[in-house]
């Protein structure tokens, strides 16, 4: 993963893999304290103060030259442009911290932070602060745990090969009503925020019926082989308190027919999670040979996590980062309520997107009245 992400980083320069969140702190902040709390944290992950260094052509982690800390934001500095500025991955680190007034802006990047990275940071970084007692982690932390990963990769590598060896085939362009999208690459891009309701349809969880609803509203638009990339996380529960980037990028296909009922091409399809599920830790690009590091594994692709706990309201989880991987990246936060989502999306794609927005709505709230009903009853959408 980490490979993959420095290969693509490099061609395209893009900030598509920098993760920023903001937390908004008292007025008055004590920079000293703010500081300190800081160095704790990146003392606790070690992995916030590496680099990305060039071994022969591959990624390796090593020391960064100088340990992530506290900066204050100078009078008339810009918080986007504090997010965008570039990582340098052979020197790191790969996190800043940067105090805007009450602001505390924190960009990652990628290659040492997840989705629930986020949730860990604010959780210790507010113990440290208020003085409060943390766990102990393991002593090697990340690189204990990512070296079980492998092992455990290498030894699935022979199932995963036959696994994906009749289901992988380069995606085409995707037809989102009258666009033809195709781009994988990372690039600059704008972002829409809403909520999605929640689908309730039984023997599906919600992400399963999300992506039920998500790839029978492609099919509507005429694409007879739907596919899109998710990100799927492979932490276990002894990786839970730790910070770093434990997912990882899969594409999922499916050729829904219209005569099927909901439900019914929903468990279709949560039968294949279920199959691709057992590969979740298997890179694609090491079970299918001739893989390029495209930003995206798909022109669409879908970011899904359930919040750890409920999110704060003093955090902004989803920033934006200025940046699009594909022409469509759908990003969704169960809170338990709601979907906070986010739907990032390239130029091409801006004539679009917003009408993507509204038609999955749609969809979502149609299958919850009725989950029996034809595809291709359910799939007739008022065209604005």
């Amino acid at each position: 993963l980490q490979h993959g992400m420095w290969m693509a980083d490099r061609e395209s320069g893009a900030v598509a893999y920098h993760v920023p969140l903001i937390l908004h702190l008292e007025d008055e902040v004590d920079v000293g304290a703010l500081s300190v709390a800081c160095a704790a944290l990146v003392d606790r992950h070690a992995l916030l103060a590496a680099a990305l260094a060039d071994r022969d052509g591959a990624a390796s982690l090593v020391p960064a030259e100088t340990a992530p800390g506290l900066r204050i934001a100078g009078a008339g500095e810009r918080i986007e442009d504090e997010i965008a500025r570039a990582f340098d991955l052979d020197r790191g680190p790969l996190i800043r911290f940067a105090l805007f007034g009450g602001d505390l802006v924190v960009t990652a990047h990628h290659a040492v932070f997840d989705g629930h990275s986020k949730d860990v940071l604010v959780r210790d970084l507010t113990a440290l602060r208020e003085g409060t007692k943390l766990g102990l982690l393991p002593p090697n932390g990340y690189a204990q745990h990512a070296e079980a990963e492998r092992w455990r990769v290498e030894r699935a590598l022979p199932e995963a090969r036959a696994f994906w060896q009749p289901r992988w085939s380069e995606p085409g362009p995707v037809i989102v009503r009258d666009a033809v999208l195709g781009s994988r690459r990372a690039g600059a891009g704008a972002v829409t925020e809403f909520a999605l309701p929640k689908a309730d349809v039984a023997g599906l969880t919600t992400f399963e019926a999300t992506m039920a609803a998500l790839h029978a509203l492609l099919l509507s638009y005429g694409n007879s082989r739907v596919v899109t990339a998710i990100d799927l996380s492979t932490r276990t529960p002894e990786t839970a308190d730790l910070i770093g980037p434990f997912v990882n990028e899969l594409p999922l296909a499916s050729e829904p027919a219209g005569n099927l009922a909901f439900r019914q091409f929903g468990l279709g399809l949560r039968a294949e999670l279920r199959e691709l599920y057992r590969f979740r830790e298997v890179p694609l690009a090491r079970a299918v040979a001739g893989v390029r590091p495209y930003a995206a594994l798909a022109p669409v692709s879908v970011s899904y996590r359930k919040q750890a706990d409920r999110p704060r309201a003093d955090v902004e989880y989803l920033v934006f980062n200025g940046a699009v991987r594909g022409d469509l990246q759908l990003q969704l936060v169960d809170t338990g309520d709601e979907l906070v989502s986010s739907l990032r999306y390239s130029a091409q794609a801006a004539p679009v997107a917003p009408r993507l927005v509204d038609d999955l709505a749609q969809v979502l709230l149609a299958v919850t009245r009725n989950p029996d009903e034809r595809l291709a009853d359910l799939l007739t959408l008022e065209r604005a």
